[in-house]
């Protein structure tokens, strides 16, 4: 199934926000209890972020 482009750009736009902040990927998902390879599907825009993930991920 083809990224929707919503997802696109909420993945653009939280590694922009993780790597500005100097957070690596294995720190993101421990913080919010996630695989590595899901933060990647998030960024990557080709798994879609619920709601109270995104709050966890600004949380974190």
């Amino acid at each position: 199934m083809k990224p929707d482009n919503i997802d696109l750009e909420i993945g653009k736009f939280l590694k922009i926000a993780r790597t500005t902040a100097g957070f690596k990927i294995i720190n993101v998902a421990k913080g919010i209890g996630v695989s590595e390879s899901t933060i990647c599907k998030i960024e990557s825009g080709k798994m879609h972020l619920s709601i109270s993930r995104l709050i966890k991920m600004f949380a974190f």
